[in-house]
């Protein structure tokens, strides 16, 4: 997995760990919005 954002902190403190890129989570977010435009900011 690739990411541009150090989640060394959040790793060690909570267990966080990325499963999805950047580009994927991108990818989701836009298809959630064409889906469902009335919940757009």
């Amino acid at each position: 997995e690739h990411t541009l954002a150090d989640t060394t902190l959040a790793e060690k403190k909570l267990g966080f760990k990325a499963r999805i890129t950047l580009e994927k989570g991108i990818e989701m977010l836009v298809d959630y919005y064409r889906k469902n435009p009335k919940e757009m900011p």
